[in-house]
């Protein structure tokens, strides 16, 4: 039996280290991959409506892209947070999560680009920078799983293609 419980908070001392980004030396990511990677760094950091060509001025400073790129981005963010509003993805009602980790049982880990949460409805936003993949929407489908694996009983699921302005919803199997 024992006499005293002793406990210490976990959150501080698990560190788990995840990233997209291919490590290679022979297959450096190319400029495509690296476009994605700060599109969804930017998007991530967007919580309500913004200007969109004041925000990737702001946040890409340092970067040093070139006219093209910074435009590209500049008409990609507009489309996503036009979008958002349309859909009421900046509700101040719900809680969003953006690249949250699924640890799922088997030990993988998923993660969704943007998870809008609210009492038992989820809604699942993935945004593709490249072209459209039939592998995609089983991708959110599985996110969705999860999520309503997690108890949320009403999942709704999106693709967003900026750079098609496209958005699908992908609908329940």
């Amino acid at each position: 039996n024992l006499q005293y419980w002793f406990s210490a908070p976990w959150k501080s001392r698990l560190k788990m280290g995840i990233s997209k980004k291919k490590i290679s030396f022979s297959d450096p990511d190319t400029p495509q991959t690296m476009y994605g990677l700060f599109f969804h760094q930017l998007v991530s950091e967007i919580k309500v409506p913004v200007d969109s060509e004041t925000f990737v001025k702001t946040h890409a400073v340092s970067a040093n892209l070139d006219m093209a790129v910074l435009k590209r981005l500049i008409d990609e963010i507009k489309m996503f947070v036009d979008t958002a509003i349309h859909y009421d993805w900046f509700s101040k009602e719900a809680e969003t999560v953006n690249e949250a980790e699924l640890l799922l049982t088997d030990g993988s880990i998923l993660r969704p680009d943007r998870l809008i949460l609210k009492n038992k409805s989820a809604i699942v936003i993935d945004y593709k920078t490249g072209t459209e993949e039939p592998y995609h929407q089983k991708q959110v489908s599985q996110y969705a799983s999860v999520m309503m694996a997690m108890g949320y009983t009403d999942t709704k699921m999106f693709l967003v293609y900026p750079a098609l302005k496209k958005v699908v919803e992908v609908l329940a199997a």
